[in-house]
């Protein structure tokens, strides 16, 4: 897998052929929007190809923070648990600084963090995107990620139906169970 939280089968509608911003090649490029470090000089890039992606030094940003990674996992593994298989501050530290350098690397797919399901103990691979075909189905095929989601999700589904706003499917690799999350372009 070249991303750990893209499915290989999802890249290729992810990707468009155009130079990258990093080393000027024509070939597929994938959406960034972050800080990075290029010739000694942090740049604004919108664009780069994998390989540039997976090597570049990424800076963190309000949309993708230590912080909240670590949100994510206080809710596997909250304050003062002792369970078989809760992990100490330290270690969680580390997971949720992997788990933040791996993202910083990996194409921009949802508008912020937050958004983004998460299952395990870990963010759940980007899948790819369904089409108006699927539209009400949604709703049986897949659970809806938001603890507190009833307004959202029906205001969702009538975009959904309406073919007004993409729908992001999710599979998590450990336990099988899929996502969906509808993004306004």
């Amino acid at each position: 897998m070249q991303f750990k939280y893209i499915t290989d089968n999802a890249l290729p509608d992810l990707a468009i052929q155009e130079h990258c911003q990093c080393c000027d090649e024509y070939k597929a490029i994938y959406r960034l929007g972050r800080e990075v470090l290029i010739n000694g000089q942090w740049q604004q890039v919108d664009e780069l190809c994998a390989d540039c992606l997976q090597h570049a030094t990424i800076e963190a940003d309000c949309w993708l923070n230590i912080e909240a990674v670590q949100r994510m996992l206080n809710h596997y593994y909250p304050k003062g648990s002792f369970s078989k298989g809760s992990i100490d501050k330290a270690q969680k530290k580390a997971r949720a600084t992997a788990i933040l350098d791996e993202l910083l690397h990996t194409p921009t797919i949802v508008l912020e963090l937050s958004d983004w399901p998460h299952c395990c103990a870990d963010y759940v691979p980007f899948s790819g995107k369904v089409g108006r075909s699927y539209q009400g189905e949604l709703q049986q095929l897949m659970p809806w990620p938001a603890q507190d989601a009833d307004t959202e999700h029906l205001q969702t589904l009538t975009s959904l139906i309406a073919g007004e706003a993409p729908v992001l499917t999710f599979s998590c690799p450990h336990c099988g169970k899929r996502y969906w999350l509808c993004q306004p372009s």
